[in-house]
């Protein structure tokens, strides 16, 4: 069962969306169309894991979308949040990912309802639990409005990370593990050592 959530627990990363630009995150075109881009702490092909750069780039939408996790997910052991606007998904499995992922939309708009395996769900103002890495999944068009939705997950982490921490960090955890920054260094430079 889906819980619905009053609009205005929203409404703080609505505005913290809106001071930005989303753009196309252009490795993502197999799987949809729209505005989407990670935030928080991933693992990146040949970097380790660490903050992605849009910590730096968008902060106000990192720190309002963990305020919303504690609200709508507080059990959900995520590290990366993935933000959209008008995103359609096309059917896909998320491979990468780890153990559930929570989904939710809002902004004022109708249509865009999630499809998974099959059957369609209102996530408006309604998290949606999954095992996306299992589960068929997909975004109907959006009939009018701008949809923005964020959806809060666990990448698989490299095989030689998961045997030095293990597998099931918090964001908290693996947060304490990056090193301090260098003056003038992007969040993004920064690597939890391996």
């Amino acid at each position: 069962m889906q819980t619905e959530f009053p609009e205005h627990v929203f409404a703080p990363l609505l505005e913290a969306y809106s001071k930005y630009t989303i753009p196309v995150y252009g490795e993502r075109f197999n799987s949809g169309k729209g505005r989407s881009q990670s935030m928080g702490i991933l693992p990146r092909r040949n970097y380790g894991v660490g903050e992605s750069r849009n910590n730096d780039s968008w902060p106000d939408i990192l720190r309002e979308a963990r305020k919303l996790a504690t609200i709508i997910c507080p059990d959900l052991n995520y590290t990366t949040i993935m933000v959209n606007i008008d995103y359609t998904a096309l059917p896909h499995k998320d491979k990468n990912n780890d153990g559930e992922s929570v989904v939710v939309g809002f902004n004022d708009y109708t249509g865009g309802e999630l499809v998974a395996d099959g059957i369609e769900y209102n996530i408006r103002h309604r998290p949606f639990r999954f095992r996306a890495s299992e589960t068929l999944h997909s975004v109907n068009p959006i009939l009018s409005g701008s949809r923005y939705s964020i959806v809060f997950f666990r990448p698989t982490f490299p095989r030689n990370f998961q045997d030095k921490y293990g597998a099931t960090l918090t964001y908290d955890e693996l947060f304490d593990l990056i090193p301090l920054r260098e003056a003038g260094q992007a969040a993004s430079e920064v690597r939890i050592p391996v």
